[in-house]
């Protein structure tokens, strides 16, 4: 793909459907134009398929909204004086924490979490063991991209898994714990 004006090129690069890129458009320019190419089996630019050319003056009667679709492009943020930021991805972050609550030391021994993102995983490194003193908590941390405007409304569940057992006692324990993301 590239995007370029009269005078200058802006981007150029290979894209896969559903990927997003950015693109900073210089102050003053009115229209750019966008060549998407096939690709050579080296990672070229092959045949074209499609040439257009896209206004990004931004005028009110524009109606520049998210979500606009030019050609096979479509437009997931921009960014104005106006209003601002404007984007339809959000990049979400969840840190599931193990904290050993107890008076003596335990081993955490499995932190398994169930997301609808990501599946169901083991958090901690294959057959690793961690040593909790009293108070001291352990944190997982998954991070994902969403398109709020295709998951609006939707809730998803995320599960969180530990099992230890004391150092002293020798007693195994286990704790699991559900949470809830609700986009509105």
């Amino acid at each position: 793909m590239q995007i370029s004006t009269n005078t200058q090129s802006l981007y150029e690069g290979v894209v896969s459907g559903g990927e997003l890129f950015k693109v900073t458009i210089p102050s003053g320019t009115t229209a750019v134009q966008v060549v998407i190419s096939s690709v050579t089996f080296r990672g070229g630019a092959g045949t074209i398929l499609q040439v257009s050319s896209m206004s990004v003056q931004c005028r009110e009667q524009d109606q520049l909204e998210l979500l606009s679709t030019y050609g096979s492009l479509q437009l997931t943020g921009f960014k104005n004086v106006e209003i601002g930021s404007q984007q339809v991805f959000a990049y979400v972050e969840i840190t599931y924490t193990a904290t050993n609550s107890g008076t003596f030391d335990a081993n955490l021994l499995t932190a398994t979490v169930t997301s609808p993102f990501s599946g169901r995983y083991e958090a901690l490194p294959n057959g690793a063991m961690q040593l909790a003193r009293p108070s001291d908590s352990e944190a997982f941390t998954e991070s994902f991209l969403l398109n709020l405007s295709s998951i609006s409304g939707s809730s998803y569940e995320f599960d969180f898994q530990v099992g230890g057992e004391g150092t002293q006692s020798g007693l195994a324990c286990s704790e699991d714990t559900s949470y809830s993301l609700q986009v509105d």
